[in-house]
């Protein structure tokens, strides 16, 4: 009897841990004039910027003023994969190696290497870019600020997601790796952490990385990525597995997203999340906060909001 209680009060712990309420109705879905799944939106100058598009043949740029008016124009001939504003300008990275900057307009930079960039990330005097393909090939480019390849790293990993604090400590995900760097993003080395297709990282306001995979894993690391340890574990029994594939932090509020729309909200910097998921089998891929709603990218050029 003591065995079967004990039993009862871990299920009930489990549950109220990672709490699951009924799939909200509450979103709108913004149709948009792009067909083509949008992987990456941010917000830059007070105006929202999304991108994404089919990875050998185009990419479509919408943008918005207020969240309600969007316009759409074709941007390039090749997928764009991540946005990253700074504080003076807008960052943009794809296929084939093409990355472009700007402020008022976003002008391609010649980089040397035709790789098919998933993120960027300002550094100290420059940037992290990252790249990979086909689950088992994997590139990370130390740039100085006037986009030169520094370094390149070559990993038989898919990378997906790169980001770094403002100490100089940086994170980067991808297929069953953990990379840390403890210098700028220059010199790299990677964790002894595997296990899931690590999807996105992101920083709460404590600094502390926490990672999201595509089996449901959330990790986070009190030593900059170098040990992680598992809030969530790939593949959990009695909580949603849906793959997440973003994960990011305002203030001590924690937003992850994922598949068949897929939400998960922390408010206590990540230690507990709860699955806020809304009623639609979409993807979706990245998000931001602005005029305070959730503004999420999706499939066929469709961004959904929600009011948080």
């Amino acid at each position: 009897m003591r065995n079967n209680w004990f039993i009862l009060f871990f299920v009930f712990s489990f549950l109220t841990f990672f709490s699951c309420d009924n799939r909200s109705d509450l979103f709108s879905i913004i149709q948009t004039d792009s067909v083509y799944d949008y992987y990456a939106i941010e917000v830059f100058d007070s105006k929202l910027y999304v991108a994404g598009g089919e990875v050998w043949k185009q990419c479509d740029l919408s943008t918005s003023g207020d969240g309600n008016v969007w316009q759409t124009e074709y941007f390039t001939n090749r997928a764009l994969f991540d946005l990253h504003a700074t504080e003076s300008e807008l960052l943009a990275v794809g296929t084939s190696g093409f990355l472009f900057s700007g402020s008022q307009e976003l002008i391609k930079k010649e980089i040397g290497t035709n790789s098919l960039f998933k993120g960027i990330t300002q550094v100290k005097d420059g940037f992290v870019v990252i790249a990979g393909k086909d689950f088992n090939k994997g590139w990370l480019y130390p740039l100085d600020d006037e986009y030169q390849i520094l370094k390149e790293y070559n990993y038989d990993h898919e990378l997906t997601d790169i980001k770094c604090d403002q100490n100089g400590h940086c994170i980067a995900t991808g297929y069953g790796i953990l990379l840390y760097s403890l210098d700028n993003g220059i010199l790299w080395n990677r964790s002894s952490q595997d296990g899931d297709f690590y999807n996105s990282v992101g920083y709460n306001s404590e600094g502390i990385p926490y990672v999201a995979g595509y089996s449901g894993s959330i990790l986070f690391s009190n030593d900059h990525g170098i040990k992680w340890s598992a809030i969530k574990s790939a593949h959990s029994p009695l909580a949603n597995n849906k793959p997440f594939r973003k994960i990011k932090f305002y203030n001590e509020t924690g937003y992850i997203v994922g598949d068949n729309g897929t939400i998960w909200k922390s408010i206590d910097d990540g230690k507990s999340w709860s699955d806020i998921s809304i009623n639609t089998e979409l993807d979706l891929f990245d998000f931001v906060i602005f005029n305070g709603q959730l503004f999420i990218t999706s499939e066929t050029g469709q961004i959904i909001t929600v009011e948080i």
